[in-house]
């Protein structure tokens, strides 16, 4: 049985933010950039107090950032949410957070599979990409649990990338991206393989990931994998 919150933790730390500041069981994450996890307000378990205490307290923080105040909720804070629907904040986007079991999982027989413990200059070109958002390469520079990264290669060019987190025995799926042209061949399929074959070496009961809910060809994939267990969804409130 995967504790929610003790999941909650691994997957904050499997995509770390530039800053964090704790108050009153709410942490707020600054980064900047154009992604919202690593931009939100989370609630840290059972405990956490008011939701609107915490929008008040790091109001200013936000402000200084340049960042709209985004607010992070699993489904299993109802309260919380209610308060945020009260005071007028909308829902923006739906995640959902999938578990799968390990165990005689074994790495895919493809002569282009490369396993490394940290990402080549390569890797982190790809998963930045052209016009990317270049806090992803820092977020990843600031990864304090144990991470595997994969690529899969073709025709001389990296087609595919992803890399695992690993904490608790839960191995986060983290980045899955097939390159344009590459798209189709199943190469996410590989790479994905790999990463939860390598996370059972290195010690992982489970795997997780989180995706959206509206990502079907992604949810597809993923249940193919053994992702078979829909553990809670979260999504973000933001100002109207």
């Amino acid at each position: 049985m995967i504790d929610f919150w003790t999941l909650e933790q691994v997957c904050r730390d499997a995509w770390p933010a530039l800053d964090e500041i704790a108050a009153d069981g709410w942490l707020a994450r600054l980064t900047g950039g154009d992604t919202r996890r690593p931009n939100s307000i989370n609630p840290l378990g059972p405990d956490a107090g008011d939701v609107m205490a915490a929008l008040d307290r790091f109001r200013d923080d936000y402000q200084r950032a340049g960042l709209r105040q985004i607010v992070r909720i699993p489904d299993f804070c109802a309260e919380a949410d209610a308060a945020l629907a009260a005071a007028g904040m909308v829902i923006e986007a739906t995640t959902r957070t999938m578990a799968a079991a390990l165990g005689g999982r074994t790495l895919p027989d493809d002569p282009g599979l490369v396993i490394e413990a940290r990402p080549s200059p390569q890797w982190i070109a790809a998963r930045v990409g052209p016009s990317g958002d270049p806090a992803n390469e820092a977020l990843l520079a600031r990864l304090s649990i144990p991470a595997i990264f994969a690529a899969v290669r073709r025709e001389r060019e990296l087609a595919a990338i992803g890399y695992v987190a690993i904490d608790e025995g839960i191995a986060v799926v983290e980045s899955i991206r097939t390159m344009p042209g590459f798209q189709r061949r199943g190469l996410g399929t590989i790479c994905v393989g790999a990463l939860l074959a390598a996370a059972e070496q290195a010690g992982a009961q489970a795997a997780c990931l989180q995706v959206d809910a509206a990502n079907q060809a992604g949810l597809a994939l993923y249940a193919g994998l053994g992702f078979d267990r829909h553990l809670y969804d979260y999504h973000y409130r933001v100002p109207a």
